[in-house]
């Protein structure tokens, strides 16, 4: 098991994020709700999430590190071509995958795809598997952006506006949720 310098301690910070501020905030929803319907909200309620746009052979990763002594996770990072249209379910297949990452090393210490990590991934309903077979559509060679932030599954946007309206005096006006 690989371990990593505390966070701040001498480690490079997380990479660039090629992510509009749409999309980020389509990220965070996200993950909020999976957190919530996946892992009952045993997560961090804030994680930092990126896209990038470098990935050429992943789709994710979960970067883990130490803050103090104790683990912590520095970030989700998505491939950037997990945002287009022909993408969608595999993009719910990969945060899911890496939020099971994330709950292995905060609550086991295990980094990789071992029994703990599957034992998660089960649990959240994704598959156990480091690779999938799934067909993936990347970008057109040169292109460096991509500018679709996709809609929420419609169970995702009924849980943000419940979840929402109380904290707003009940107007569920914007799903900023911060």
């Amino acid at each position: 098991t690989r371990r990593r310098k505390d966070a701040g301690g001498g480690r490079a910070r997380p990479g660039r994020c090629c992510g509009s501020p749409a999309q980020l905030v389509y990220l965070r929803h996200l993950y909020q709700w999976l957190n919530e319907v996946r892992f009952d909200g045993l997560l961090p309620a804030r994680m930092h999430l990126r896209l990038s746009n470098r990935m050429k052979t992943r789709l994710g990763q979960m970067a883990p590190g130490y803050r103090e002594g104790r683990p912590v996770v520095l970030e989700i990072a998505l491939n950037v071509d997990l945002l287009l249209e022909a993408n969608d379910r595999l993009l719910l297949d990969t945060m899911v995958h890496e939020m099971a990452h994330v709950a292995d090393w905060l609550f086991d210490g295990e980094v990789g795809h071992g029994r703990s990590w599957r034992d998660w991934a089960e649990y959240a309903g994704c598959e156990p598997s480091a690779c999938t077979r799934a067909d993936f559509q990347r970008r057109p060679r040169g292109t460096r952006t991509v500018t679709r932030v996709p809609a929420l599954p419609a169970e995702a946007e009924r849980f943000l506006r419940q979840r929402v309206a109380p904290e707003q005096g009940g107007r569920g006006q914007a799903l900023a949720l911060w």
